[in-house]
Protein backbone atom coordinates (compact mmCIF):
# COMPACT_ATOMS: atom_id res chain seq x y z
CA UNK A 1 0.00 0.00 0.00
CA UNK A 2 1.48 3.35 -1.04
CA UNK A 3 1.55 6.32 1.25
CA UNK A 4 -0.38 9.31 0.01
CA UNK A 5 2.01 12.17 0.77
CA UNK A 6 2.14 15.72 -0.52
CA UNK A 7 5.38 17.70 -0.27
CA UNK A 8 4.90 21.43 -0.82
CA UNK A 9 8.06 23.50 -1.01
CA UNK A 10 9.47 26.90 -1.83
CA UNK A 11 13.02 27.63 -2.80
CA UNK A 12 14.88 30.94 -2.75
CA UNK A 13 18.10 29.95 -4.57
CA UNK A 14 17.50 26.32 -5.48
CA UNK A 15 18.88 24.56 -2.41
CA UNK A 16 15.45 23.53 -1.05
CA UNK A 17 14.40 22.48 -4.57
CA UNK A 18 17.49 20.26 -4.85
CA UNK A 19 16.85 18.69 -1.43
CA UNK A 20 13.17 18.00 -2.24
CA UNK A 21 13.97 16.49 -5.63
CA UNK A 22 16.67 14.30 -4.09
CA UNK A 23 14.25 13.20 -1.39
CA UNK A 24 11.40 12.33 -3.73
CA UNK A 25 13.63 10.53 -6.23
CA UNK A 26 13.65 7.51 -3.92
CA UNK A 27 9.99 7.93 -2.87
CA UNK A 28 7.71 7.90 -5.91
CA UNK A 29 4.66 7.87 -3.61
CA UNK A 30 5.37 11.50 -2.66
CA UNK A 31 3.73 14.14 -4.83
CA UNK A 32 6.09 17.12 -5.13
CA UNK A 33 4.60 20.60 -5.67
CA UNK A 34 6.59 23.84 -5.74
CA UNK A 35 4.78 26.86 -4.37
CA UNK A 36 4.94 29.84 -6.70
CA UNK A 37 3.31 33.26 -6.54
CA UNK A 38 0.26 31.68 -8.26
CA UNK A 39 -2.34 30.08 -5.95
CA UNK A 40 -1.50 26.42 -5.31
CA UNK A 41 -3.77 23.65 -6.58
CA UNK A 42 -3.57 19.90 -6.04
CA UNK A 43 -5.98 17.02 -6.36
CA UNK A 44 -7.21 14.66 -3.68
CA UNK A 45 -6.65 13.97 -0.04
CA UNK A 46 -3.39 13.04 1.59
CA UNK A 47 -2.49 10.93 4.60
CA UNK A 48 0.52 13.16 5.19
CA UNK A 49 1.49 16.67 4.17
CA UNK A 50 5.05 17.99 4.33
CA UNK A 51 6.10 21.61 3.98
CA UNK A 52 9.69 22.42 3.02
CA UNK A 53 11.13 25.91 3.17
CA UNK A 54 14.42 27.71 3.32
CA UNK A 55 14.92 30.12 6.17
CA UNK A 56 14.62 33.39 4.35
CA UNK A 57 16.19 36.74 5.15
CA UNK A 58 16.62 37.16 8.89
CA UNK A 59 14.89 34.00 10.06
CA UNK A 60 11.57 34.33 8.26
CA UNK A 61 9.57 32.36 5.76
CA UNK A 62 9.96 32.65 2.02
CA UNK A 63 7.34 35.13 0.75
CA UNK A 64 5.27 32.50 -1.08
CA UNK A 65 4.60 30.79 2.25
CA UNK A 66 3.37 33.96 3.92
CA UNK A 67 1.19 34.61 0.86
CA UNK A 68 -0.33 31.12 0.68
CA UNK A 69 -0.40 29.73 4.25
CA UNK A 70 -3.84 31.17 5.13
CA UNK A 71 -5.34 29.58 1.98
CA UNK A 72 -3.52 26.30 2.62
CA UNK A 73 -4.86 26.10 6.16
CA UNK A 74 -8.37 26.78 4.85
CA UNK A 75 -8.02 24.26 2.00
CA UNK A 76 -6.95 21.46 4.35
CA UNK A 77 -9.50 22.19 7.09
CA UNK A 78 -12.37 20.08 5.65
CA UNK A 79 -10.13 16.99 5.27
CA UNK A 80 -6.94 17.52 7.28
CA UNK A 81 -3.96 15.20 6.91
CA UNK A 82 -3.46 12.74 9.74
CA UNK A 83 0.30 13.27 9.65
CA UNK A 84 2.75 15.87 8.54
CA UNK A 85 6.07 17.52 9.03
CA UNK A 86 8.23 20.55 8.39
CA UNK A 87 11.52 20.36 6.53
CA UNK A 88 13.46 23.57 7.11
CA UNK A 89 16.80 24.47 5.59
CA UNK A 90 19.27 26.94 6.96
CA UNK A 91 22.89 28.01 6.81
CA UNK A 92 24.78 27.73 10.11
CA UNK A 93 27.97 29.26 8.79
CA UNK A 94 26.60 32.58 7.53
CA UNK A 95 23.32 32.80 9.44
CA UNK A 96 23.95 31.14 12.79
CA UNK A 97 21.72 33.54 14.73
CA UNK A 98 18.70 32.93 12.50
CA UNK A 99 19.50 29.33 11.50
CA UNK A 100 16.27 27.44 10.72
CA UNK A 101 14.18 30.37 11.89
CA UNK A 102 11.47 29.31 9.44
CA UNK A 103 10.39 26.71 12.02
CA UNK A 104 9.44 29.49 14.41
CA UNK A 105 7.90 31.52 11.58
CA UNK A 106 5.58 28.62 10.62
CA UNK A 107 4.20 28.22 14.16
CA UNK A 108 1.76 31.15 14.32
CA UNK A 109 0.22 30.08 11.01
CA UNK A 110 -0.18 26.41 11.96
CA UNK A 111 -0.85 26.20 15.71
CA UNK A 112 -4.48 25.49 16.48
CA UNK A 113 -5.32 24.68 12.84
CA UNK A 114 -5.93 21.53 10.81
CA UNK A 115 -2.25 21.66 9.83
CA UNK A 116 -0.91 21.67 13.40
CA UNK A 117 0.33 18.04 13.00
CA UNK A 118 3.11 19.42 10.79
CA UNK A 119 4.66 20.93 13.92
CA UNK A 120 5.04 17.46 15.47
CA UNK A 121 7.79 16.28 13.12
CA UNK A 122 10.46 18.78 12.20
CA UNK A 123 13.65 18.11 10.25
CA UNK A 124 16.25 20.89 10.13
CA UNK A 125 19.02 20.68 7.56
CA UNK A 126 22.10 22.60 6.54
CA UNK A 127 23.00 20.76 3.31
CA UNK A 128 26.13 22.88 2.80
CA UNK A 129 27.66 21.91 6.16
CA UNK A 130 26.07 18.53 6.97
CA UNK A 131 27.48 15.73 4.85
CA UNK A 132 24.88 13.30 6.21
CA UNK A 133 21.86 15.46 5.32
CA UNK A 134 20.52 12.98 2.76
CA UNK A 135 20.51 10.12 5.26
CA UNK A 136 18.95 12.26 8.00
CA UNK A 137 16.26 13.56 5.69
CA UNK A 138 15.53 10.08 4.31
CA UNK A 139 15.14 8.72 7.86
CA UNK A 140 12.73 11.53 8.71
CA UNK A 141 10.56 10.86 5.65
CA UNK A 142 10.71 7.09 6.16
CA UNK A 143 9.40 7.51 9.72
CA UNK A 144 6.46 9.57 8.42
CA UNK A 145 5.76 7.01 5.68
CA UNK A 146 5.80 4.21 8.26
CA UNK A 147 3.33 6.17 10.38
CA UNK A 148 1.05 6.66 7.37
CA UNK A 149 1.05 2.88 6.93
CA UNK A 150 0.11 2.27 10.55
CA UNK A 151 3.58 1.51 11.90
CA UNK A 152 4.83 3.20 15.05
CA UNK A 153 6.89 6.35 14.70
CA UNK A 154 10.24 5.48 16.27
CA UNK A 155 11.40 8.72 17.91
CA UNK A 156 14.55 7.11 19.30
CA UNK A 157 15.68 5.82 15.90
CA UNK A 158 14.99 9.17 14.24
CA UNK A 159 16.72 11.11 17.03
CA UNK A 160 19.81 8.89 16.73
CA UNK A 161 19.98 9.38 12.95
CA UNK A 162 19.42 13.13 13.33
CA UNK A 163 22.44 13.49 15.66
CA UNK A 164 24.88 11.87 13.23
Amino acid sequence: MSASILLLYSSARGQTRRVCHTLTASHPDIELVELTPDPPAWPGRYEAVLFASPTYGQGGLHHVWTTHLPQLVEAFTPSPPRLGGLLVLGDQRYHARTFAGAVTAFKPYLQGTALAPLLDRICVLDPRQDRAWEQRCASWVEAIIQDSRGATYDHDRFDRSARR
